[in-house]
């Protein structure tokens, strides 16, 4: 059983040495630690580091998951809402640069729809956004399959 504290105030000694304010200052209150019941170990995990880690692994993603909705067009706040209904989350302000980007180099097209009385600007894959969307898709699965055989191989004490 792990328990995780948000504070390292939970801890009995960093609670001595902060009431007599000795090292207070250097006291990080963004270091996690866990400690399993049976066996006392504590593990110590700097959240900010992780919280970093964790963003670079999604914004690898996010020009995949952006290129594999865009086969037919839409305009970025329903790409937003499609992307954030399968758990990817990407910020607005991320989104709208990304797809001026892809526009730029030429895998995306864009229309604008002013039938509407909020004019839209939808877009789609070009051509090459088509074939650069299979080719990331093929190089994704390949390295998802040698990641989990990375993965699997540390389970397994290899």
């Amino acid at each position: 059983m792990r328990i995780l504290a948000g504070s390292l105030l939970f801890c009995p000694i960093l609670k001595k040495l902060a009431k007599a304010k000795k090292y207070f200052n250097i006291v990080l209150l963004t270091i996690v630690y866990a400690t399993h019941y049976n066996d006392a170990e504590v593990i110590r995990m700097d959240e900010t580091i992780l919280n970093n880690l964790v963003g670079e692994l999604k914004r690898g993603t996010q020009v995949l998951a952006v290129l594999a909705h865009l086969h037919r067009g839409q305009y970025g706040y329903s790409l937003l809402q499609d992307l954030s209904s399968q758990g990817v989350m990407i910020e607005a302000g991320t989104l709208y640069p990304l797809l001026r980007r892809l526009e730029s180099q030429g895998l995306l097209k864009s229309d604008w729809d002013t039938s509407e009385t909020r004019p839209r600007k939808y877009y789609t894959l070009s051509p090459d956004g088509v074939a650069t969307f299979e080719a990331l898709k093929k190089q994704w699965q390949m390295l998802t399959d040698d990641m989990n055989a990375v993965l699997k191989e540390k389970e397994n004490g290899k």
